[in-house]
């Protein structure tokens, strides 16, 4: 991840949740697909924590990853909550967590745009997930939204 795009999500942390109602949005869709019962999970990209906040059940384990220091710092803490400061582009993280897999359900909200290797990242969570669910902006997504 370029560090200037790490510095801006570092920077604007505090005010993030207030100023993108369509993450909040993709969220509340993704959340339809919550597998029951859902003990192991892990979170590519978890920001504040909006995806946990939202959660129907909380899983018994949740890894949630996020490479803004300033918003691990902000994701809620609880019992089974385990915050990781770290890229998904980063082999040796994503060495790590297959390690520690499999999961249950593997949830990436809007932040697959920032993948190295798309392809490559998919085809992890596909193999080390029971489900997975994916939100994925691309260049043509905010025009695709404002034609719906």
């Amino acid at each position: 991840m370029p560090a200037s795009i790490r510095n801006e999500f570092n920077r604007r942390a505090q005010s993030y949740s207030q100023h993108h109602p369509i993450q909040q949005q993709v969220v509340r869709e993704l959340l339809y697909t919550q597998p029951e019962p859902c003990s192991r999970m892990l979170e590519l990209g978890c920001g504040d924590g909006e995806v946990y906040r939202n959660l129907v059940t909380s899983p018994d384990e949740l890894i949630a990853v996020d490479f803004s220091a300033e918003m691990c710092a902000l994701h809620p803490k609880g019992a089974g909550v385990r915050i990781v400061q770290g890229d998904f582009n980063d082999n040796r993280l994503m060495d790590q967590l297959q390690k520690e897999g499999p999961y249950d359900w593997i949830v990436a909200a809007s932040s697959l745009q920032w993948a190295n290797d798309l392809p490559g990242v998919i085809r992890w969570i596909d193999g080390n997930s029971k489900q997975f669910s994916l939100a994925v902006f691309t260049a043509g997504t905010f025009q695709g939204l404002r034609r719906f």
